[in-house]
């Protein structure tokens, strides 16, 4: 084989193994891109889910079991980080037994702030049921949110 030809041959080959690099690096860039893409968006995702997640109330019921008096409480807590307004709550017996007599719930709807509590006197008698359901309803940035809460009271 002449020089010249080896020569060419060389040549040939560098110039293949240049185009495939080349290649390669499109790709690659290609992809990276794509990744960086996604990642933007995922981070984006996340920012809007913790903006929104600090315009949301938490608002929950709890009871505490009627002693022996016949005497125990209801309480609402908003546990969320925004502003829980016109806090509604419903309560209904969860048999055919009557409901105890719950005090102050003329005071709703109210706003709660994040942390407050509300709590609500139970006098309950022989007879009347010690398993209820809370409904309790409110409004905040992120919507009008409506949890339902099974209590016992016993």
């Amino acid at each position: 084989m002449k020089a010249q030809d080896t020569a060419n041959v060389i040549a040939s080959i560098a110039l293949g193994v240049s185009v495939l690099a080349l290649i390669v690096s499109g790709l690659t860039a290609r992809r990276q891109n794509r990744l960086q893409a996604r990642l933007v968006a995922i981070e984006e995702e996340r920012r809007m889910e913790e903006v929104e997640a600090q315009q949301r109330a938490d608002v929950v019921v709890t009871a505490s079991p009627v002693d022996h008096g016949g005497r125990g409480s209801l309480e609402l807590t908003n546990r969320g980080p925004a502003v829980a307004r016109g806090v509604e709550l419903d309560i209904s017996s969860t048999s055919d037994a009557p409901l105890p007599a719950v005090f102050d719930l003329e005071q709703l709807p109210v706003d709660l702030q994040p942390g407050a509590s509300m709590s609500f006197p139970v006098a309950a008698s022989m007879g009347e049921t010690r398993s209820i359901k809370a409904v309790v309803r409110w409004a905040d940035d992120a919507g009008h949110p409506e949890m339902t809460y099974p209590l016992s009271l016993s």
